[in-house]
């Protein structure tokens, strides 16, 4: 797929459908990896009225040190492919993107 001048290749999200225990997830959880975080897109509880969707994410290295509120995490979303698009975009425009 071409954004403008940057090419991005299929990912690879993992499904998660356990918790660190074992413990069976009530909705399975979806991640990515940047080259310095770890993103997840969780589904929200009906009842919500920000998005049916809300992404997390974990940074390590010198990624943590450079968020801050304005980059706007966590992030919510009402539609699952939309989120997975855009949070590829931002993997690709902050230099985090791995590929598949």
């Amino acid at each position: 797929m071409t954004r403008g001048t940057v090419v991005i290749e299929p990912s690879t999200w993992d499904v998660v459908k356990t918790d660190a225990e074992g413990r069976p997830l009530l909705s399975p959880v979806f991640e990515i990896r940047g080259k310095d975080c770890l993103i997840a897109l969780e589904p929200r509880p009906p009842y919500c009225d920000r998005g049916n969707w809300i992404a997390k994410i974990y940074p390590t290295g010198e990624l943590a040190r450079d968020l801050d509120h304005h980059d706007g995490w966590p992030r919510y979303y009402f539609d699952q492919a939309r989120a997975r698009l855009e949070i590829e975009a931002w993997l690709v425009k902050r230099g985090q993107w791995v590929g598949a």
